[in-house]
């Protein structure tokens, strides 16, 4: 599962990079198969709406389970979101 805060074991740093990275990754690759770029509350409703999306995001970024899968897309997008505010001040 993917901790958002600072954590001081750099294991934890490193797992919480690599999903960050998968997540990107997962992203770009949604947005060359559809030929356009997508936002990510596009990307969202794919997973959502197409089955093959969905199963390959849990695979890219190594879910187990489709809650757990959301409740880390709804975690990183807030994330973005809030970096991209503090980046606009």
């Amino acid at each position: 599962m993917i901790n958002l805060n600072q954590n001081t074991d750099p294991s934890n740093n490193i797992v919480d990079l690599e999903q960050k990275n998968n997540f990107l990754k997962f992203c770009t690759l949604v947005c060359i198969i559809h030929n356009k770029k997508l936002n990510l509350a596009n990307i969202f409703l794919l997973i959502l709406q197409e089955k093959q999306i969905k199963k390959l995001y849990m695979a890219m970024c190594d879910f187990d389970t489709e809650m757990e899968a959301l409740k880390s897309f709804f975690d990183l997008i807030a994330h973005y979101i809030k970096a991209n505010i503090l980046k606009s001040i």
